[in-house]
């Protein structure tokens, strides 16, 4: 083979990986519709400030979130009994279950040991309806060393629409999903 032959050859070859590689370029997942962090309740007057979606109560965050969203590796829905007191049966309430890595969960169960119960966990979002808003709530009510955190929806919209709820979890999920993937691509 000539080598004019082969200096051609290696053009082709060249072309070829330099487009495969630059196509692998364009498989980064798509970024999320919708970013999430949890922030943990702050004393009155410091912070920042807001109003709870579903019941007008003003209340104040830290300015940092303790866990962010590229730190939760899974979303899923599920329920949780609570009780009501004075001897009420127990309500099942729909709520959003949060798995995290292990750098995570351990800031986890530092966050809700004892010096913190009484306070509350805010989930905080923005989408294409909310920005940078207050869309979950979790009081501290016990240490959580191990397994999932779980979140109830603060969102009048979505309380009593299992549909939306439905949806609205799914769309976490899937925002999580993508970071996740991103993550693995670094």
């Amino acid at each position: 083979m000539p080598a004019r032959s082969y200096f051609r050859f290696a053009s082709v070859i060249v072309a070829l990986l330099v487009t495969a590689l630059a196509g692998g370029g364009c498989l980064t997942p798509p970024t999320p519709d919708m970013f999430f962090d949890l922030f943990l309740e702050v004393q009155p007057d410091s912070g920042v400030k807001f109003t709870l979606p579903d019941t007008g109560q003003i209340k104040y965050r830290a300015n940092d979130p303790f866990i962010k969203m590229e730190d939760i590796t899974d979303v899923k829905q599920g329920t949780v009994d609570v009780p009501v007191g004075g001897g009420l049966p127990l309500v099942t309430t729909p709520c959003v279950f949060f798995y995290f890595d292990s750098v995570a969960q351990r800031q986890l169960q530092f966050t809700t040991s004892s010096d913190n119960f009484g306070k509350k966990i805010f989930l905080c979002a923005s989408d294409a309806t909310h920005t940078n808003q207050v869309i979950g709530v979790r009081p501290i009510d016990q240490t959580v060393a191990n397994g999932p955190l779980f979140v109830f929806i603060a969102l009048p919209d979505v309380h009593g629409n299992q549909k939306k709820f439905d949806d609205y979890v799914a769309q976490m999920k899937e925002a999580v999903d993508r970071v996740q993937k991103i993550k693995l691509r670094k």
